[in-house]
């Protein structure tokens, strides 16, 4: 009786252990959620689980920024720039760099300037004549209205 009870004690100290130590996914909410950045081209994304039955319900481009509302061992819950939620793997995504802001972008924009273009105006460019044929086409082939004197004879 004793090595019974004692065996059981065994038992629920270990389930207890494995419990506390699978426990160790992450929970936030959707406007405190850390913002991440997918890592690999194509990471599926799957609506309701990545055991669904139809495969994934989309293909998640490299770069793309997402939400991370719940970090679990094998796949995350995420939510997308559209608002869609579903999971994706755990491996697929790290922590987004800040966005650039917008002054940012227009400063790299206004130094990317192209060279101006130094050839003869665009205006004074000949138009092609549209009217006149060109020499390799032949000129078109007229039927006579006149019908033939004899048919040909078929032998039988």
């Amino acid at each position: 009786m004793h090595t019974l009870k004692s065996l059981q004690s065994f038992f629920a100290l270990a389930a207890a252990l494995c419990l506390a130590s699978c426990s160790s996914s992450q929970t936030y909410m959707p406007d405190t959620a850390p913002e991440m950045v997918i890592t690999k081209d194509f990471t599926p994304f799957y609506r309701i689980g990545p055991q669904q039955i139809n495969g994934p319900d989309a293909s998640l481009r490299i770069d793309s920024y997402l939400k991370l509302l719940k970090k679990e061992f094998g796949f995350s819950y995420v939510q997308l720039e559209d608002g869609r939620t579903g999971f994706i793997p755990a491996d697929a995504y790290k922590a987004a760099p800040p966005r650039p802001t917008f002054a940012e972008l227009e400063k790299k924009t206004k130094s990317k300037t192209s060279k101006p273009y130094s050839g003869s105006p665009i205006d004074d460019m000949p138009l092609p004549d549209l009217q006149a044929l060109p020499d390799d086409i032949p000129a078109p082939i007229l039927l006579d209205d006149e019908p033939t004197e004899k048919k040909p004879q078929f032998r039988l």
